[in-house]
Order: structure tokens, then C-alpha cells, then sequence
């Protein structure tokens, strides 16, 4: 049970430090500049594309969120047969939300 423990631990570190920059780019137009403008040319200049981008980037935030709530919820369970059937899921679910890359 330690094994998972430990397991959800490093994920729920991993992934607070995966979704930082996607959070901050939210508050930071520098940091939007830098990692999404600067990428794609003729995007700073066509709001339409702005706005797409930041509901894109808040949407994907808030399912990131939802993630890390997860994960340390999954700290807490006590039952062995339980947290291997959530390490299976949020597996998956790490899995789905990182293979498009």
C-alpha cells in the first residue's frame, strides 16, 4: 500500500508541475506571448484566434484541475484493491490526456 502511496505522491507532483504553466498563461500575457504566439506566426495579430487560444487554454485548465484533485484524492484511500483500481484509472486517464503529444 506504501508502493501506491508513494506512486500517487510523484504523479500529484508531476502533474502540479505539468499544469503551472498552463495556469499562469491565464494571468501572464508575457508568458501566453512566449509559448503560444511566438509559435504560431500571425496569431497575436487575429483576436478571433485569441480568443479561441484562452478558452482553449481555460478548458483545458479546469479538466487539469480535475486531474489533481483525483490524484490527491487517491493519496487517502485505504483499501489496497481500491487504490489499485484508481492507479489503473488515473492511469488511463494520464495516458489519454498525454498521447496526443
Amino acid at each position: 500500500m506504501k508502493k501506491l502511496k508513494t506512486l500517487f505522491t510523484i504523479m500529484l507532483v508531476i502533474d502540479i508541475l505539468a499544469i503551472v504553466p498552463l495556469f499562469l498563461m491565464m494571468f501572464i500575457p508575457a508568458m501566453k506571448e512566449e509559448l503560444v504566439y511566438s509559435q504560431f506566426s500571425g496569431m497575436a495579430e487575429n483576436e478571433l484566434a485569441k480568443e479561441i487560444s484562452d478558452l482553449f487554454h481555460f478548458v483545458f485548465t479546469f479538466i487539469a484541475i480535475a486531474i489533481v484533485i483525483a490524484v490527491a484524492a487517491s493519496i487517502r484511500i485505504a483499501i489496497l484493491e481500491a487504490a489499485k483500481t484508481a492507479a489503473m484509472l488515473l492511469f488511463i486517464v494520464h495516458l489519454g490526456w498525454v498521447l496526443p503529444d
